[in-house]
């Protein structure tokens, strides 16, 4: 009975502990979360870069922080590690539409000697949700691709 009794003591231990690092960890990510947007707030984009590079770490699967920090390294013209982090929001997120989508502007306006690859994104975006391909006509920070018979023939319903 008393190893019973031990034994239940010690599971319960267990659960209380993981209880505790994970709440402990959430607390950890929500208090960078809270950084990282207080620091965009104020327009200071490597500050938010160090926040969101420590969410990054608590939360490695998490998508929407990932792309935050893709936005947050091209405003700072870090292009390569933006690309990285663009690329993991889709591998992270295969069927989502959003990933693509993000991943196609970024190299339509950012690395302007890329259209096929934005063409390519922009392809898997409108696979995933066929609706985007109204949005990509009529958006006008896509002006410079309209005229690319790839991106015509991607349009074009």
């Amino acid at each position: 009975m008393q190893e019973l009794i031990i034994g239940a003591a010690m599971l319960g231990c267990v659960v209380a502990f993981q209880y505790l690092m994970r709440t402990h960890h959430r607390y950890r990510f929500n208090r960078w979360w809270k950084t990282a947007n207080d620091r965009l707030g104020e327009n200071d984009v490597a500050g938010a870069e160090e926040a969101l590079r420590r969410c990054v770490r608590l939360e490695p699967l998490w998508a929407p922080v990932r792309g935050l920090l893709a936005a947050a390294l091209v405003n700072q013209g870090k292009l390569d590690e933006a690309e990285s982090e663009y690329t993991m929001v889709v591998r992270l997120h295969p069927k989502a539409p959003e990933g693509y989508m993000e991943l196609g502007f970024f190299y339509a306006l950012c690395l302007r000697d890329r259209t096929s690859d934005a063409i390519a994104a922009f392809r898997k975006a409108i696979d995933c949700e066929p609706k985007a391909r109204e949005a990509l006509a009529k958006e006008p920070r896509l002006a410079s691709l309209r005229e690319h018979p790839d991106f015509q023939a991607l349009i074009t319903p």
